[in-house]
């Protein structure tokens, strides 16, 4: 399965690639097909990845949780074992 793809700003990216911040808060949208995606694998109780970008720099992860909340979705992973 491929990654799903976010773009962070350079704040969060930091935040996120160093297990500060271990998720990401997004709006859904179904018109979106990594939103598509993610609902499959919440409905199967499957695991994923995902991929955030920030520029030239990236960092890949396994979620560890997809919650839906009032129209947006919580993406959350593990920190990377060091």
């Amino acid at each position: 399965m491929e990654d799903i793809i976010f773009k962070s700003n350079e704040e969060n990216f930091r935040k996120e690639k160093s297990g500060i911040k271990c998720n990401t808060f997004r709006y859904v949208d179904m018109d979106d097909t990594r939103f598509r995606r993610l609902m499959r694998l919440k409905d199967k109780n499957e695991k994923g990845y995902i991929q955030i970008n920030c520029g030239t720099k990236e960092f890949r992860r396994k979620i560890s949780d997809i919650t839906v909340w009032e129209g947006y979705v919580i993406i959350s992973w593990r920190e990377k074992s060091k």
